[in-house]
């Protein structure tokens, strides 16, 4: 990868990643899938954990700070209001750690982690990738098209697809 640091802040319900070519949307998506245990594989992007280290560097960190307020809480009595994913990448070895709101580890990552993304409800076992929608919209011109498909991974260029035009309001 070729990011030394970068920041996302979301926001608390639907986030939208925009941005032109290279700017990073597709890092982000794998960064999540990474740091929640998906294998390298299923990011799309690479075949192993060690090639997302950024040439020239030893290692990669990838940190997620999930809210943990309110009555959809995952254990806030363990937790605190901020749980902390932290998955480490060296050239040899990986690992992941789970962190409360002050940064103190918690457990391994492995037996609440499952917990978690099942608890907050995030499909982050599924291949989540913007190439296959990207070679569709090429396939189909420059037209604005509205897809909500459940497994984007399964969307390829000539594919029939639902979609919605919406008209420009005359002026």
């Amino acid at each position: 990868m070729c990011h030394s640091k970068h920041e996302t802040e979301f926001g608390n319900h639907v986030n939208f990643i925009t941005g032109q070519n290279g700017s990073g949307k597709s890092t982000i998506l794998a960064a999540l899938c990474v740091a929640f245990g998906c294998r390298a594989k299923e990011t799309q992007r690479t075949s192993t954990l060690k090639d997302f280290i950024k040439t020239g560097a030893t290692d990669a960190v990838i940190q997620v700070e999930i809210q943990n307020e309110g009555e959809g809480a995952f254990k806030p009595e363990i937790y605190g209001p901020v749980i902390i994913v932290e998955r480490r990448i060296s050239e040899s070895t990986s690992s992941a750690t789970l962190k409360d709101h002050q940064g103190r580890k918690v457990v391994s990552w492995k037996t609440d982690l499952l917990e978690i993304v099942e608890h907050f409800n995030d499909a982050v076992s599924r291949k989540i990738s913007l190439d296959p929608l990207v070679d569709f919209a090429e396939a189909h011109g420059s037209q604005r098209i509205f897809i909500t498909p459940h497994d984007t991974s399964s969307v390829r260029a000539g594919d029939r697809i639902k979609k919605v035009q919406i008209a420009a309001p005359r002026s």
